[in-house]
């Protein structure tokens, strides 16, 4: 609760000062915990979900009300994390890291295209997993920052797969590769 706490008032905050965002969560009940709560702190007229059980109709709405600036603060699981450009994207909130390095980084890449944005992560240090994605020791939090950079720049590369007989896509997944 403390974290859906922080992460609704971080959330306002930016919206108030006329930014949007979306924060990122792993679930999607606790998109919708978030969402509640941020109803509850009057945030409702610029405040949507978004994940990929949605009526396309519902997602079309969300998508469009931030494309519009009428939303600030889309509450999102995964199902934004690629392939949706949305270049007006101030801020990003990760509530609790991902179950993978792809994943984070790609949360992380939806600010700022094009500009300055900014990325708060918010990880749950009592959470197993976040403590393992984090290379924590559950009893040192002081090197939270360092694992988290090592990850992110010089951790270890994840397996990938791809259809080689796409020729559209071999083309650039070999120019990432290299």
């Amino acid at each position: 609760q403390e974290l859906r706490a922080v992460s609704c008032k971080a959330g306002m905050t930016w919206a108030e000062a006329g930014l949007s965002g979306v924060i990122f969560c792993n679930s999607v009940p606790e998109v919708h915990l978030m969402l509640s709560r941020l109803i509850d702190l009057g945030a409702e007229s610029y405040s949507r979900c978004f994940y990929a059980g949605m009526s396309p109709d519902l997602k079309s709405q969300a998508m469009a009300g931030l494309i519009s600036g009428k939303v600030r603060i889309l509450v999102s699981t995964s199902a934004l994390e690629a392939g949706i450009d949305v270049p007006q994207l101030d801020c990003v909130l990760i509530a609790g890291m991902p179950q993978s390095l792809m994943a984070l980084r790609q949360r992380i890449g939806r600010a700022g295209r094009g500009r300055p944005g900014l990325c708060i992560l918010l990880p749950k240090l009592g959470g197993v997993s976040d403590q393992v994605m984090l290379g924590l020791d559950s009893d040192d939090k002081s090197s939270e920052l360092v694992s988290l950079d090592y990850l992110l720049r010089s951790g270890p590369c994840e397996q990938v797969c791809f259809d080689p007989s796409l020729p559209s896509v071999l083309g650039l997944h070999m120019l990432c590769a290299a």
